[in-house]
Parts: C-alpha cells; structure tokens; sequence
C-alpha cells in the first residue's frame, strides 16, 4: 500500500475508494500499489512517518501548499457532493446568493415559479464574474462587462445589440453553465 493523498479538513465519516482511515482531523487516502506505480504510491513529502519512535506527523506546509490544495479538488471534491446552502436562505422569487463552492464561485437563486437554481458565476460569452455582491434581489443577472443579462432560471433575455452579433448568433445556446450535478434534500441543497 501508498499513500495517495490527504484531506486536510475536518474529519467525515464514510468511505473513500473503499478505503477508511480517520486520523484526527486528517484522513490519509491509501492504495494499492502496483508494481509499475511504486514510484508514485511513495511516502510524499508532506508526512513525517518515524517508525523507530514510532512518531506520525503531517508537516504544517501541507496546510499551505496550493499543490496540494489542487490535488484536494481534482481527487476529493470534484468527485462528491458539495454543500451550496439551504433553500431557506432564499425567501423570495428572484433572490440570489454568491459563494464559491469546492473553489468555484457560484449563484444559488430561486426563480419565479418557486424553483431552485445553480450556476456558475461566469458569462458565457467572455468569463467574466456575473454578480460580485455576496446576495441580492433581482430579476436579471447582468455582466457589467458586456451588459449581457439573465433571469434567475439563467436564459440569456437581453443583450446590447443582438443584430450585431450576425445571423448565426442563437441565444438559447448560451444560458449559464451549471454544475454537472444539483440535489436537494429536505431543503438542503448540494452539487457534484
């Protein structure tokens, strides 16, 4: 066996590649090596693993490491469900909330028939972040970039001069992204 990786944050309780090792706040992902892969199932640098003493440690760079902080999102969050908020914190038609989400800025909104909406917080047209407040009530979302604006349902509904766009140009391709994954269980809502 190698070790994998870490989760650096507050201890859950469960599985992870069918493997459960609980180590106060840390969790220590491990694998099984194959014999082509020993030499990146290694101990990594961020363990200190004294068996002599017998002494395991985490060095305290690996709560800073922004490696290590990419590798926690490519292997731990872009694979599970993320909490975005609950549908509490929505109490009218067209309010909206602002946060980033396993590193991801993000809207949280509820449109007008009541239904609740996740995207991400970008334009599709040239990336730019939509809304910068941390919450609000409106019933477009616009790019101060371009003015392109969207209702809370994420429908491209106004631009500046379409016709300029040319002939070609279809509108209802371009709604805001959302994640791949949205659920809510008793009003707690999550993405994947």
């Amino acid at each position: 066996f190698g070790v994998r990786g870490l989760l650096l944050h507050p201890v859950f309780r469960g599985q992870l590649d069918g493997v459960e090792l609980v180590i106060g706040s840390i969790w220590i992902v491990v694998e099984k090596c194959e014999p082509r892969r020993a030499s990146l199932c290694s101990e990594p640098e961020y363990i200190i693993d004294d068996r002599d003493t017998p002494r395991f440690r985490v060095k305290r760079s690996s709560m800073t490491d922004a490696d290590v902080l990419e590798q926690e999102r490519r292997l731990i969050f872009d694979r599970s469900w993320l909490f975005v908020g609950h549908e509490s914190e929505l109490v009218n038609p067209h309010d909206f909330r602002t946060r980033k989400v396993g590193g991801r800025p993000i809207i949280f909104s509820k449109h007008t028939d009541g239904s609740i909406n996740v995207f991400l917080n970008s334009c599709p047209h040239r990336g730019m972040q939509i809304e910068t407040r941390p919450e609000g009530t409106g019933r477009f979302l616009k790019c101060f970039y371009h003015g392109w604006s969207f209702n809370t349902e994420g429908t491209l509904v106004a631009l500046p001069d379409e016709a300029s766009y040319g002939e070609t140009f279809d509108r209802h391709n371009l709604c805001l992204a959302r994640p791949p994954k949205v659920d809510s269980y008793r009003g707690f809502v999550f993405l994947s």
